[in-house]
């Protein structure tokens, strides 16, 4: 069940970062909204603060990609871009 919730959460953070490369939304922005999305769904699956929340949420944090310093900026010092999925 951990992976199926954590595929749910990565495919919205992988819909959200698009919208931040499309230049829709700061990407900043879109790192927090991803993050706070992908809480929001995994405390409705297993319930907040349960074991299985919290380490849903480390693999979901350990598959992520790298918030940028500025909006301008990439996320990463090579300019390559991280991303879920």
């Amino acid at each position: 069940m951990i992976t199926t919730v954590l595929k749910i959460a990565e495919s919205a953070a992988g819909k959200i970062e698009a919208l931040a490369e499309e230049g829709k939304l700061p990407k900043r922005a879109a790192y927090l909204l991803s993050n706070v999305a992908a809480k929001a769904q995994v405390g409705a699956a297993f319930g907040e603060n349960t074991a299985e929340f919290r380490e849903t949420m480390v693999r979901f944090m350990n598959a992520g990609w790298v918030p940028p310093v500025k909006d301008s900026e990439k996320g990463t010092a090579d300019g390559t871009a991280v991303t879920h999925g």
